[in-house]
């Protein structure tokens, strides 16, 4: 498809020169002219892609790391969901030469599932591993039913020019329950170290739940994030809402918290955050 659209753009500016040259014909001045067409390599024809070249080496993809290395499964948070709610998809990517050592940063990793693929979900199409060589995704409801199975790969070069696609997945349940749902709507930063985050709970209608409780967790709290409450109720518009903070002198880069209300869970994507004095506010 790409050659075909490269030789209809020769012919467009072959037509146009040749256009100009009768032009200038017709008024004499066609001496010394001359017809430069595009190059086929500037404009792409031996270009790679997006696609990024595979890795060099044994590069494994699961969860966990050295002795825990599970190779070839998905961590999922949470790993149950109701409709249009959200979860992290976490990815592992260690050196099997290595004693199964996380990679560090910058390792390509690709997500994707059978609900993407029918447009019933969505999830970052692409993530780099952080510094502990895990790479997250978000991953949303859209109308898939019942469970989805997800897919984390990486390309690997094993040598003599022969690259491997390894594969990881996991499984995520979504659960309708009575038709309800809780949903993740937005973080606002308040300022490079807080977020305010808002969560909604709507019943089978798509109708906001007023005056329900609603109790928060948070991963990386025991690197030295706190939360604004624990729990709380819903307002009329079903929306609720809590703040997160680093604690001073501790190590947090980033966060995700999750909302649960009568067996519903949905949680955040995660959030950068910076480490410093923290905002009480």
């Amino acid at each position: 498809m790409h050659r075909v659209k490269m030789m209809k753009l020769r012919e467009v500016w072959l037509a146009l020169a040749l256009a100009g040259l009768f032009a200038l014909a017709a008024c004499g001045d066609g001496e010394g002219v001359f017809v430069s067409l595009p190059d086929e390599e500037e404009n792409g024809e031996n270009d790679n892609g997006d696609e990024s070249e595979p890795a060099e080496g044994d590069y494994r993809i699961g969860t966990g790391s050295g002795e825990d290395f599970e190779e070839g499964v998905l961590e999922i948070d949470p790993d149950t969901i109701s409709p249009g709610a959200s979860a992290m998809v976490l990815a592992t990517v260690v050196d099997g030469e290595d004693d199964y050592e996380p990679v560090g940063e910058d390792f390509e990793v690709q997500f994707n599932s059978d609900c993407v693929e029918t447009e019933q979900a969505s999830i970052d199409a692409e993530a780099s591993t952080n510094e502990d060589g895990v790479a997250e995704a978000t991953y949303e409801d859209d109308g898939c039913e019942d469970s989805d199975e997800i897919t984390a790969s990486i390309q690997v070069d094993t040598g003599g020019d022969v690259t491997e696609t390894r594969e990881a997945t996991g499984i995520i349940t979504i659960d309708e329950g009575d038709g309800s749902s809780l949903v993740f709507r937005s973080a606002l930063p308040q300022t490079e170290q807080s977020y305010k985050l808002w969560f909604q709970l709507n019943d089978s209608q798509g109708q906001p739940i007023p005056g329900q409780q609603i109790d928060f967790s948070g991963a990386g709290e025991g690197a030295g994030l706190r939360l604004s409450r624990d729990s709380g109720m819903t307002d009329s518009d079903g929306l609720i809402g809590v703040a997160v903070y680093p604690v001073e002198g501790h190590d947090a880069e980033s966060v995700r918290i999750k909302a649960h209300a009568a067996g519903l869970t949905s949680s955040s994507y995660s959030l950068p955050i910076e480490t410093g004095d923290s905002d009480s506010r």
